[in-house]
């Protein structure tokens, strides 16, 4: 597909952005690792008696290896352990948790429309412009931007999770339990491929159309109803490529690869996003400054 050489070239072209998204999303982890850790504390002491460290390393290697049934089975026992243990005080942990999640979530994608801007500026006119003078100029809109998103998505996240659980509870039968592994992740790539394709549009078109964050959407969404077959099977592939991708150098590299694979696929998401949206618009993009592409 063009769509995809295209957005392989524009993300050869702005590679260096990858370096501003791995530094922004370390000082973001930094920032609610400790403000998690400060709220969570008292509930994180107690889970220490169920050796849940241990737990989760075994895990890991059980994915390492390429144990991927084993590695769904350990990690549906130790969620059930933490749900057992936290049973006590599951209210308040649920509600903290959620809380410490909603922050997460709002602070890694706060500059999102920062990282849209620098590749809107190099697609519409092969203008650059830094990270910082783009987070900003943009910071008011991007932050109102995220919160909107997270409101819009959360229901959707909660929806596909609750059929990701009702499916693992498909454990309970010997039979079938070789085969829960695949069914979810068939599951979480279906929907999760529709939520991608579904929101991919709302960023460039806030940045091309200059209009209010609710107006964007509806754009987005006009854009995307007479290409979403196309569109949908554009994220489908995506999404098993970029499980492939990231699964490959996260075994070859003991996980070590993923700092830089995972925000190489998210800077490639946001690139494609932004083509695809162009195509279905009819705008006009460039590749490089001596490469344009009639959309």
């Amino acid at each position: 597909m063009n769509i995809f050489k295209n957005a392989f070239k524009i993300v050869g072209a702005k590679f260096p952005i990858v370096w501003s998204i791995i530094l922004y999303y370390l000082i973001a982890g930094v920032i609610i690792t400790s403000v998690g850790l400060s709220i969570l504390l008292p509930y994180v002491n107690a889970l220490v008696d169920f050796k849940v460290t241990e737990a989760v390393l075994q895990i890991l290697k059980d994915l390492s290896r390429g144990e991927f049934s084993v590695f769904f089975t350990g990690a549906h026992s130790l969620w059930k352990e933490l749900v057992g243990g936290l049973q006590p005080h599951r209210f308040e942990a649920s509600l903290l948790l959620l809380a410490v999640f909603m922050i997460g979530r709002f602070l890694f994608g706060w500059a999102d429309l920062a990282f849209y801007d620098m590749i809107h500026l190099h697609l519409s006119s092969a203008a650059k412009l830094g990270f910082m003078p783009c987070f900003i100029k943009r910071i008011g809109p991007a932050a109102l931007y995220q919160l909107n998103k997270l409101v819009f998505s959360l229901p959707f996240d909660i929806a596909v999770f609750a059929v990701l659980y009702l499916i693992s509870l498909l454990t309970a039968v010997a039979a079938l339990v070789i085969f829960v592994p695949f069914i979810m992740m068939l599951a979480a790539v279906l929907l999760f491929s529709l939520r991608i394709a579904f929101l991919s549009g709302w960023a460039p078109a806030l940045l091309e159309h200059q209009k209010s964050v609710s107006a964007s959407f509806g754009i987005s969404v006009k854009r995307l109803r007479g290409n979403f077959r196309r569109d949908y099977v554009v994220y489908l592939l995506f999404f098993l490529a970029a499980i492939v991708f990231n699964v490959f150098f996260g075994l070859f590299t003991l996980l070590v690869g993923l700092v830089l694979t995972i925000p190489l696929t998210l800077f490639f998401l946001k690139v494609l996003n932004c083509v695809v949206f162009r195509q279905n618009s009819g705008l006009r993009y460039y590749i490089d400054k001596d490469n344009v592409v009639n959309g």
